[in-house]
């Protein structure tokens, strides 16, 4: 389950996410409703699954088993659920994939509850995941990326996704600031294998 980023005050979160069959292959999805979505303010069992401002497209654009939730956090139809200060956990209950019930966790986001330090020596990194060969290969969006300051993957600093050119960026369409150093680079999409960590070095 992906950290989405920190959101302001009242704008939509967009999750995207992608459902299989057991050979690995997309399928669509059956028995998915606003209602289906069940939505968890700091990791507490009061959850919010009224159908108000959640947006549910299915084979988003034409595509079988892609997938595109739309979280519209201006929308006060449950008083007093979306707050600054607060984490929200994302999860799907009853859905049907390839015959087979699911009830899975998509996605946690916070709405202005993340402080963001950057030391005045701290880099801007462009990360960029391709195909096959890191200079030459086909840049592959939608890979979800975390770096940890060790090669165990414990201390993770900062995650992401990337985008359609393949490059590593947050919620908000912002690169990673890191200082000067060694980071290990974890990276995850159904259909590909990624040999893990992939160390940099930043000067």
């Amino acid at each position: 389950m992906i950290y989405l980023g920190d959101f302001a005050e009242d704008e939509t979160v967009y999750i995207p996410f992608n459902t299989f069959d057991a050979d690995g292959a997309s399928v669509t999805v059956t028995d998915l409703a606003a209602t289906d979505v069940h939505i968890h303010k700091d990791g507490g069992l009061t959850q919010r699954n009224n159908a108000a401002g959640i947006t549910v497209s299915i084979n988003y654009d034409g595509i079988t088993g892609n997938h595109l939730l739309a979280i519209d956090t201006s929308d006060d139809t449950v008083a007093g659920f979306w707050v600054t200060g607060s984490d929200y956990q994302v999860r799907l209950e009853g859905i049907t994939v390839a015959t087979k019930t699911l009830n899975v966790w998509i996605g946690v986001f916070s709405i202005e509850n993340r402080s963001v330090l950057v030391s005045a020596g701290a880099l801007e990194i462009t990360y960029t995941v391709k195909e096959d060969d890191e200079d030459t290969g086909d840049p592959i969006d939608g890979v979800e990326v975390w770096i940890t300051t060790d090669s165990a993957g414990t201390n993770v600093i900062w995650s992401g996704t990337t985008d359609t050119n393949g490059v590593l960026k947050e919620s908000g369409d912002s690169k990673p600031f890191l200082d000067a150093g060694t980071y290990y680079f974890w990276r995850k999409k159904a259909g590909y294998s990624f040999t893990n960590p992939d160390t940099e070095t930043f000067s």
